[in-house]
């Protein structure tokens, strides 16, 4: 199997994401899990995803506040699923 390309994201300045979430993500199995699992969030825009796949979970930064129901549609056309939801302070 070929490996999944993480797509880049383009503004990669810490800063300019003022809010913090930690997305539990059920179906992830390997690191193209992963993979696919940041691409989808990354695509619903002013975002910065980094999926921990041990913990199983995505950890996103955001710069705006986000919901639930968010990430919930991010990974609708994928096989993976929102398990947990948590706002982090930073």
């Amino acid at each position: 199997a070929e490996s999944v390309i993480p797509k880049a994201v383009e503004d990669t300045d810490v800063s300019h994401y003022p809010y913090k979430y930690y997305v539990s993500v059920d179906g992830m199995k390997c690191s193209n899990c992963a993979v696919n699992v940041e691409n989808a969030i990354n695509k619903s825009g002013d975002v910065w995803a980094h999926v921990n796949l041990g913990r199983k979970r995505a950890e996103v930064l955001s710069k705006t506040e986000k919901a639930e129901a968010d990430f919930i549609k991010a990974l609708k056309e994928t096989n993976y699923k929102v398990t947990g939801f948590e706002r982090v302070e930073k």
